[in-house]
């Protein structure tokens, strides 16, 4: 995940985009962080965490 995080912020770069890549890999990572120390919950919280990772940058970047 930490390389899929990197390839975002560098294309993020390399394209001009004026995207957030920093504050989204934070989102990303604290996410990432809570599934790690609730394991029993992995399962059922991946899906929660796809939908709210996409959820959070339509907000940013459709509704903006």
């Amino acid at each position: 995940m930490q390389l899929a995080t990197l390839s975002y912020i560098f294309s993020c770069l390399i394209n001009g985009n004026d995207a957030y890549p920093i504050e989204d890999a934070q989102i990303i990572n604290n996410d990432q962080e809570w599934l790690k120390s609730n394991q029993t919950y992995t399962f059922y919280n991946t899906q929660f965490l796809i939908f709210s990772v996409i959820w959070n940058l339509q907000k940013r970047y459709l509704y903006a």
